[in-house]
């Protein structure tokens, strides 16, 4: 990051610190401050700690640039969402409304955006516009946009399902309990096909 972020009197070493703390560890603009102080012995205001965070984000915005239309070209990717408190430190949500955390992940690349909607825009938005490879979710609404032969729900969240019919009494526990063990049969199935790939 050296040469890359200069607009303060910090260093990128500084800089790369709190830009660290601030996403990798989630410390807020306090913890922050608090580390810099207790560990470095530096002593850095929150609001240079908010210009801080800025430059940082700037400094990498062509990387995570790239890094999103990797993803958004893959041929299959898994997707979430989950509210994230997203006050006003960086100057884009002065009505402090909740926010949410996307993440789209790939074998090789994860993602995750901070959009103030869980909308199918904002799905969209994460995605891509031309998205036409196939993702794995929740039910979400959000991603009813992508057509049902290339949108795999999450396994978790079928799973629950088949617990829910196998708590029932007749016809419907049953089916539940058998689909519960087929599961069982495939998981085992694959966790032996992967560990005799790692012995081959």
């Amino acid at each position: 990051m050296s040469g890359i972020v200069s607009q303060s009197v910090y260093g990128s070493k500084v800089a790369a610190y709190v830009g660290v703390l601030s996403s990798q560890y989630r410390q807020s603009c306090r913890q922050v401050q608090s580390v810099m102080r207790a560990v470095f012995g530096i002593n850095i205001s929150v609001g240079a700690i908010i210009n801080l965070r800025k430059e940082v984000s700037m400094a990498v915005c062509q990387a995570v640039d790239d890094a999103i239309e990797y993803v958004q070209k893959q041929p299959s990717v898994g997707s979430d969402e989950t509210s994230l408190k997203q006050r006003n430190g960086d100057g884009q949500n002065a009505a402090k409304t909740s926010g949410w955390l996307w993440v789209v992940v790939t074998p090789l690349v994860i993602c995750f955006q901070v959009i103030l909607s869980r909308s199918s825009e904002a799905a969209r938005k994460v995605l891509g516009q031309d998205f036409c490879g196939f993702v794995t979710s929740d039910r979400c609404p959000a991603y009813n946009w992508v057509d049902k032969e290339r949108r795999q729900v999450c396994w978790a969240h079928l799973k629950r399902d088949f617990i829910q019919m196998s708590e029932r009494k007749g016809i419907a526990g049953e089916i539940g309990e058998e689909v519960l063990e087929q599961e069982k049969k495939y998981l085992i199935s694959g966790i032996n096909s992967e560990m005799a790939k790692l012995t081959e």
